[in-house]
């Protein structure tokens, strides 16, 4: 859809086709993430997200550097080029910048053909949730009820909704902070700063996989939003270029948050429930098109660098959310000995 959407020169053609691509994402998240927690042990499924989701982050580093130099031309800033330049001059600059966009898109026509046969030709084990007989599969209004009830799933959810919401937002604004306080700064340069972040992102990842084997998911995930959320309020409060560094640091820190809270969340329902479970907790990314959009509010209002604290109370969620998982395996560990 994006080869018509660049000839057209619309907006609403470009928002369809993003739309396209993130239901197809929708589906890919729903069913992978869920069988990768259901395929093998369940002591171990954090690990095995964990692990697939550090594959995750060498793809945003390549779709970054696509995106940089296929898009942002070296040494053009956009934004004042289309302050000066007018009439056709105007005109053709625009069609030029409109038709870089398609660039990335034609490589990843290639990559997803690719995938789609590999997958096609590949042999999965097969995994369904666990049950007496299919007689006995529970129907989506008795999964829907029990779902309802579980107040453990719901903190979750929630808890997903607020971390992907943060991710989304500080990712989508850490071009724009160096910009803002490097004006010498053009876009091209700038995407360095998240391309830095996106190779934290992976560091981060490899970190976490290993204290993963050394200490609980909980103890993990709490020094990581704990460190997080005071980097988060430097990068509000500090008034200088350092802020940017900081902000980009954070992004080790979001490394472990998706697929722990994911695999928490599901450790938390019945696994007659879990496959349908897998996909509300999914729906929670939902928080990446909430939460900029309340940050973006604050940045226009009171000011970029101060917004940040939004993203900053988003890791205090995590925090709570795992503090209290902790204490609730310790209050279930406890009665089970004593049983």
């Amino acid at each position: 859809m994006f080869f018509p959407a660049s000839h057209a020169g619309t907006y609403t053609m470009f928002l369809a086709a993003i739309f396209c691509i993130a239901i197809g994402l929708s589906f890919l998240e729903t069913s992978c993430n869920t069988y990768s927690a259901m395929i093998g042990e369940p002591e171990r499924s954090t690990l095995r997200l964990n692990i697939s989701h550090t594959i995750n982050a060498m793809g945003y580093i390549i779709g970054l550097l696509l995106g940089k130099h296929l898009i942002f031309q070296e040494g053009v800033d956009v934004g004042h080029m289309m302050a000066t330049l007018t009439g056709p001059e105007l005109a053709a600059f625009k069609e030029q910048v409109l038709q870089q966009t398609l660039e990335p898109y034609k490589w990843l026509v290639g990559v997803i053909a690719t995938i789609a046969v590999l997958i096609a030709v590949t042999e999965y084990p097969n995994c369904k949730a666990a049950s007496d007989s299919k007689d006995n599969q529970p129907s989506f209004g008795e999964t829907l009820s029990y779902l309802m009830g579980n107040k453990r799933f719901f903190k979750g959810i929630a808890t997903q909704f607020a971390y992907v919401g943060m991710q989304v937002a500080v990712w989508s604004f850490t071009i724009r902070l160096a910009l803002e306080l490097d004006h010498n700064m053009v876009e091209h340069d700038a995407a360095n700063y998240l391309l830095y972040a996106f190779i934290m992102y992976f560091l981060g990842k490899l970190l976490a996989n290993y204290l993963f084997t050394k200490t609980s998911q909980e103890n993990v995930l709490m020094g990581y939003s704990a460190i997080g959320f005071m980097c988060l309020i430097y990068v509000t409060f500090i008034p200088n270029f350092s802020a940017v560094w900081v902000a980009v640091g954070t992004s080790a820190l979001f490394a472990p948050c998706w697929a722990t809270i994911f695999a928490s969340t599901l450790q938390s329902v019945d696994t007659r429930y879990t496959e349908t479970a897998g996909g509300f907790v999914v729906m929670a990314i939902i928080g990446g098109a909430a939460i900029p959009v309340i940050q973006g509010l604050l940045a226009d209002n009171i000011g970029l660098q101060s917004s940040f604290i939004v993203s900053a109370l988003c890791f205090a969620v995590v925090f709570v959310y795992f503090m209290n998982e902790k204490k609730y395996k310790q209050r279930f560990n406890f009665v089970a000995a004593k049983a």
